[in-house]
């Protein structure tokens, strides 16, 4: 797994706020619910997100997962293709060619299929990312550009 593509796949969770078709102040009300559910600072995601890893501890997986079900890409303890579609697209619009977006799309649609809740807490979110990165690697995807 290259370092390039574990940060395309946090970057991705962490900046799919700012394509969310939910209002801006939404998306800071669900990063502060989460983060005060799961006891995790600011200063501690962000320390996670520099080091470009998928989070390992429980508080942070749980935010991950939280944050992801505040989004509607995560329901009924399952990931939401569809939602995750949507946000994906809008994004990626005017930042990547439509090849690109389509394996990212066609890569959602088989991790949401191959990703079940897992019997860990916490865990359905992360399975989501490492899925994500290991097609986005086989399909030999570059990180995608996010600005």
């Amino acid at each position: 797994m290259s370092r390039e593509h574990l940060v395309f796949i946090i970057v991705c969770l962490a900046t799919l706020a700012s394509a969310a078709l939910d209002p801006p102040h939404k998306i800071l009300e669900y990063v502060g619910q989460c983060s005060r559910k799961n006891n995790i600072t600011m200063q501690k995601l962000m320390e996670l997100a520099g080091k470009h890893i998928i989070p390992t501890e429980e508080n942070a997986k749980c935010f991950v997962e939280c944050f992801m079900e505040r989004m509607k890409m995560i329901e009924d303890d399952k990931i939401n293709p569809q939602r995750t579609q949507e946000i994906l697209k809008k994004k990626m619009a005017n930042k990547q060619k439509p090849e690109y977006i389509e394996k990212m799309l066609e890569i959602t649609e088989i991790c949401s299929n191959e990703v079940t809740k897992p019997e860990e807490k916490c865990e359905l979110g992360v399975a989501m990312m490492a899925c994500m990165m290991t097609h986005s690697e086989e399909l030999g995807l570059a990180p995608m550009k996010l600005v």
